[in-house]
């Protein structure tokens, strides 16, 4: 789901999952896919999940940007191996 929204708590994401079926949300992703749509030009977006919504974590954010940039170079990597795989 996207939303204009910081979800921060339980209640709001179960609410959330109870009327969309959503598995996560996020705040940019539809916006900036509404605007290449608009505009004609193909997109993909890449997100990654910071925490659970429950104000808990397991993590801090340092340790996960990090974390979230290696992972992200690594779906980066892959999908332009296999376009280039493909031509």
């Amino acid at each position: 789901a996207t939303g204009d929204q910081f979800i921060c708590d339980g209640e709001t994401r179960g609410r959330i999952h109870r009327l969309f079926g959503a598995k996560a949300v996020e705040m940019e992703g539809a916006a900036v896919a509404h605007a290449c749509y608009a505009h004609g030009i193909a997109c993909g977006i890449v997100r990654s999940i910071s925490d659970q919504a429950d104000g808990q974590s397991t993590m801090d954010y340092p340790s996960f940007t990090r974390l979230a940039a290696r992972h992200s170079e690594q779906v980066v990597e892959n999908l332009l191996g296999s376009l280039v795989e493909a031509e």
